[in-house]
């Protein structure tokens, strides 16, 4: 989030109230959990006896947050939720074109290792071999003609 984000969300900012809230109000009292074997009534509220809930930050935030903390944390969330929409293509795009890079890399390399020639491809590299040998020998016999022709010229 860019530093001018908060004043274009918000709006102005009210003066700070100088009073503030008071602890009770921004504090939860101790969690109790049931006891084992104690009467009913005597630790806990007969609804909140048998069922234990754990309290978590946002239980918690939710109880003692003030308007404004509430409003920063929205905001937060709202920024968050626009950075992740609008960079996150950008990012999935570059990391599927790793992948199929590093995928195609590893196909190749296994292409290389395991898997035969084709046909088409042990034809292809035979009828090379072939002609070049062909090559090798017309020259070889040409050479050996040239050289039948000198000697009898000599």
């Amino acid at each position: 989030p860019l530093p001018t984000d908060d004043e274009i969300l918000n709006g102005p900012k009210p003066p700070e109230d100088e009073a503030g809230r008071e602890e009770w109000m921004t504090k939860l009292p101790p969690q109790l959990r049931p006891r084992a074997g104690a009467p009913l009534g005597k630790s806990m509220t007969a609804f909140a006896a048998k069922t234990f809930v754990e309290r978590d930050a946002s239980t918690v935030a939710d109880w003692t947050d003030t308007p404004k903390d509430a409003a920063t944390r929205e905001a937060r969330l709202f920024l968050a939720a626009q950075e992740k929409r609008y960079a996150l293509p950008a990012v999935q795009a570059a990391h599927a074109n790793a992948k199929a890079e590093e995928s195609k890399k590893l196909v190749d390399e296994f292409n290389e290792k395991r898997r035969p020639r084709s046909l088409l491809e042990q034809h292809r590299e035979k009828a090379e071999k072939e002609s070049k040998d062909a090559r090798a020998r017309a020259r070889a016999e040409k050479k050996a003609k040239e050289k039948a022709k000198a000697s009898k010229k000599r």
